[in-house]
């Protein structure tokens, strides 16, 4: 007798996993859509395959029954098979989809489609040849003597999944292969099992279970949708354009960006412009039959339109204007948000991912699509010089119109388990809503020679804020501040930073100056005399995205160096590519030999984290564990403590 329990636990499985699907939303990626052929596959096959097992028992103990009938025998044990054998077809597939690559186009259609096709053939021909099954005149199920091929292609698509999982698996992150990998060797174990001992029909039961681990591990819906507009979030958005960018699919953006939401904030509450924000979110849902919509920052929408739906964005366009042109509700308010649409045109030969979000912040920035309202995506080369123009010629006036302001943000030690630092930057207001932070415009100022008197407004400020706000006796031993190199180019650099510091009563070993790759290159001669006279009156120094391309480990020795940030995109690339990982290993345990401190910086998430944190970093910054804050907020902060995580 058949143990059928085993198919029985498996549909079980999988209608669970179908209503989690349901109702947690579906996400319109392309693996997600593989992902969900592959359940009904292993279900259909499920399925067939509990009733071929219950019609065979009812043979076996004599009980006539509709499942009995002959007809019924073979419909159902045909309904198995040809589900059976697409499984690992699907998987393949699914691959595939994970890696963003073009099956078709990269490996052929034969290579991926022949074994199963050969299979089919022996499948369809089986009631004139016996060749895969048959019943005998009993009624009893007989394997058939070409079953084999089933096995020998399931074997082949095993091999086919292996090969991509060992060839790419420095694109894959690591959950994600431990998910594939057991997809591999459960199929296999729950194969051998029923070949050979055919009463434990255990193999569809083994698929529903590492269906239930891709699901958990992979098409995580959370990971992909916004959870105060239930639309697709930044990430998913991430992925559907890198794969389109790889396969050479041309698509159009359209940007949709809420102007005016820092003033709804500051008059009705952030809480009912989220409420508002929602709303638009719940209009702009309705073209998801034309385009997909997602929603990347918090004031900040995409609709994306596929190939050869382009044309359409226009009318979406005056449609979207005619409803913004209306009030929106939250609770007691009826409010007016302003919108700005601008499209972006990315076609066939666009580029890649990264010049596309280098555009999108631009085109939805007020100082830009107010003018414009279109951008093909080759001209974000033009746009970024244009921005450094603007950018230089706001810095000239900087100082004078006081468009310049500070933020703070507390650094973790994990040896004292307490924030006992803290990560200065420089903000500067262009207008308007349009905020350009230090790392992008003190570069600019270099060039253009305003960034001696930038940052000695910039370092006044700082030591003014250091001097009330008393954190040295709440534990705080030091304020990060990066310092440019033409700061330090110049003979009278330090001259001045010591007159700031004792003019405001703060102690020279409160700050700490950060050095960039700038600094590093020009380390010699007036640069290098400067911050050794810097050190030797107390100032500290920290080297700052190391690894950032350079890696001078010579000059890193000759540089009194206390602390060393590493570089974030090589921290983030090191979750998914283990080239990555190896050599931010060796990069920590090189630094270790210095005796340097190490510090990680932008952790946005835990996975960052708890990343950092295994490598060994002595200092852990980011928003996952306190957020940066104005000089007014800082101050408060302390106030109440300052080291609360928020």
């Amino acid at each position: 007798m058949n143990i059928i329990w085993f198919d029985v636990c498996a549909i079980c499985v999988l209608v669970s996993l179908a209503y989690a699907m349901i109702i947690r939303r579906g996400v319109w990626q392309h693996q997600n859509i593989i992902f969900s052929g592959q359940c009904i596959c292993v279900f259909v096959t499920a399925l067939a395959g509990l009733i071929s097992a219950i019609a065979q028992n009812q043979v076996k103990a004599g009980v006539e029954s509709f499942f009995t009938l002959g007809f019924s025998l073979n419909f159902f044990s045909f309904l198995y098979m040809g589900a059976h054998i697409l499984t690992p077809v699907l998987f393949v597939i699914y691959i595939y989809a994970i890696l963003g690559v073009n099956s078709m186009k990269r490996q052929g259609f034969l290579k991926l489609f022949l074994p199963v096709g050969i299979c089919y053939l022996a499948l369809l021909s089986t009631p004139f040849t016996k060749a895969i099954f048959y019943y005998d005149a009993e009624k009893n199920y007989v394997r058939g003597p070409l079953l084999v091929l089933f096995y020998l292609g399931a074997v082949y698509y095993l091999g086919y999944s292996i090969r991509l999982l060992l060839r790419y698996q420095e694109d894959i992150r690591r959950d994600f292969r431990l998910a594939l990998y057991s997809f591999t060797w459960l199929s296999v174990a729950g194969a051998a099992v029923q070949y050979l001992s055919p009463v434990f029909r255990v193999e569809n039961f083994f698929n529903s279970l590492v269906l239930l681990m891709l699901y958990i591990a992979i098409e995580r819906p959370a990971d992909y949708v916004d959870p105060q507009t239930d639309l697709q979030n930044a990430y998913a958005f991430q992925i559907r354009s890198g794969v389109a960018f790889r396969r050479g699919m041309g698509f159009t953006l359209l940007l949709v960006t809420i102007d005016n939401v820092e003033e709804l904030d500051k008059h009705y509450g952030a809480r009912n412009v989220d409420l508002l924000i929602a709303e638009a979110a719940r209009y702009l849902e309705i073209f998801s039959g034309i385009a997909l919509p997602y929603r990347l920052e918090r004031n900040c929408f995409a609709l994306w339109f596929r190939e050869g739906r382009q044309g359409e964005s226009s009318e979406v366009i005056d449609l979207i204007r005619e409803r913004f042109s209306q009030t929106f509700e939250a609770e007691n308010y009826n409010i007016n948000m302003f919108e700005c649409c601008t499209r972006i045109s990315c076609p066939e030969d666009a580029g890649d991912i990264d010049r596309l979000n280098r555009l999108i912040r631009l085109a939805s920035n007020p100082a830009y699509h107010k003018s414009r309202h279109f951008f093909e995506i080759s001209e974000e080369d033009v746009n970024s010089n244009e921005r450094r123009r603007e950018i230089g010629l706001m810095l000239r006036t900087a100082v004078m119109e006081k468009r310049i302001s500070l933020l703070f943000q507390p650094v973790y030690s994990v040896a004292e388990s307490a924030f006992t630092q803290v990560k200065v930057y420089v903000e500067l207001r262009m207008g308007g809503q349009d905020v350009v932070y230090g790392e992008e415009a003190m570069p600019v100022a270099e060039k253009n020679g305003t960034a001696t008197e930038i940052y000695r407004y910039v370092f006044d400020r700082l030591c003014g804020c250091i001097a009330e706000s008393g954190a040295e006796e709440r534990g705080y031993s030091c304020f990060l501040t990066e310092i440019p190199v033409t700061v330090l180019m110049a003979r009278e650099g330090p001259d001045w930073i010591v007159e700031t510091a004792q003019s405001h009563g703060v102690p020279f070993d409160m700050i700490a100056f950060e050095l960039n790759q700038r600094v590093l290159m020009a380390y010699d001669g007036t640069v290098e005399t400067n911050i050794l006279l810097l050190k030797e009156a107390g100032f500290g120094f920290t080297l700052v995205n190391y690894g950032n391309g350079y890696t001078d480990a010579g000059t890193v020795l000759r540089m009194p160096l206390s602390e060393v940030s590493l570089d974030p995109a090589l921290t983030g690339a090191a979750l998914s590519k283990r080239q990555a990982s190896v050599i931010l290993h060796c990069t920590v345990d090189m630094l270790r030999r210095f005796r340097l401190r190490i510090r990680a910086d932008e952790l946005e998430n835990e996975e960052l984290k708890e990343y950092a944190l295994s490598l060994g970093c002595d200092l852990l910054r980011g928003d996952v564990l306190c957020r940066a804050m104005s000089a007014g907020t800082f101050l408060e902060y302390l106030k109440g403590g300052g080291h609360a995580v928020f």
